[in-house]
């Protein structure tokens, strides 16, 4: 097994225009990843929870596992590539073995997570003719994993993630529901404004008819309109960005658990540590000790 990391706050993004269009602009930014051969042990099996707030990207090359999620069993099979978006809880099981190339990224598309509202798996069998460019692609990309990787070499791993992600998005089906959502998502223009309004009001009290203003809507007509857009309603969605930013506070930081809370707009430790573990399926300090290394 290897892997290979970049800190949080180190991280490069790339976005790169694309013409008009809603996809206009692709940002992502590579976390981790790495190539590892799983076993039993794998991700602490049926024993742990895991639920992030990064998307997983695998490429099974052999053996076998299975993901257990709110949407049903995710079966990994050999010489298929798998997406699991953020937020979607579940339990990694390899019953024997299995070898598999692995990242954990975000992306954002017109400032939003291109994953938003998103909680079904994606996946794609790859061709045999088409493996050995994939197999390129995978090399490029975990060379350029690493902080002290050459510019070249980071952009071309930024390259290969896009790569690999258009032949997923584009041979994975997605359901009536997601395509309807994504229209929808597009046909909202005040969505950005409120999305940013959030991240900015992380460590305050904030109110639906506070959130609804900055859409120029109703509170109510807002939150129906946002839960359609984005998979849940605004005050759920706050509670995830408090959250994800919990997480990344517990990783990145030796604050104490009480000063996360607080930076994150809980009222005390205590409801902190009950929503957090709601949401993460772990206490915040098994979080943080989890965090030691990646899991894959």
């Amino acid at each position: 097994m290897f892997f290979v990391s970049k800190s949080l706050p180190e991280n490069k993004e790339s976005s790169v225009p694309r013409g008009g269009g809603p996809w206009a602009a692709l940002t992502t930014d590579l976390i981790t990843g790495g190539c590892v051969v799983c076993t039993p042990a794998w991700a602490g099996g049926w024993s742990q929870m895991h639920s992030d707030s990064f998307a997983r990207l695998y490429w099974v090359r052999e053996g076998g596992g299975f993901i257990e999620l709110a949407s049903g069993r995710l079966t990994l099979r050999p010489h298929r590539l798998y997406l699991i978006p953020p937020h979607a809880p579940g339990r990694y099981v390899c019953p024997r073995r299995m070898v598999k190339d692995w990242v954990h990224f975000t992306a954002r598309r017109q400032g939003l997570d291109l994953f938003l509202g998103g909680t079904r798996p994606l996946t794609a069998a790859v061709p045999a003719a088409a493996r050995p460019a994939l197999d390129a692609d995978w090399a490029d990309l975990l060379a350029g994993l690493p902080a002290a990787a050459p510019e070249p070499v980071q952009l071309r791993a930024d390259g290969s993630l896009r790569r690999i992600l258009a032949r997923l998005l584009a041979t994975a089906d997605a359901t009536p529901a997601e395509a309807a959502a994504a229209a929808r998502r597009r046909s909202a223009p005040w969505l950005s404004a409120v999305l940013e309004y959030l991240e900015r009001r992380l460590a305050e009290t904030v109110r639906l008819n506070e959130i609804a203003a900055v859409a120029r809507l109703h509170p109510t007509y807002f939150s129906n309109r946002f839960t359609a857009l984005a998979g849940t309603s605004p005050l759920q969605y706050l509670k995830r960005l408090r959250i994800e930013r919990a997480q990344a506070l517990l990783w990145q930081t030796r604050l104490p658990v009480k000063e996360i809370a607080a930076a994150t707009g809980f009222r005390d430790v205590f409801h902190f540590s009950r929503v957090f573990r709601a949401v993460t399926g772990l206490p915040p300090a098994r979080f943080r000790h989890r965090r030691t290394g990646p899991v894959p």
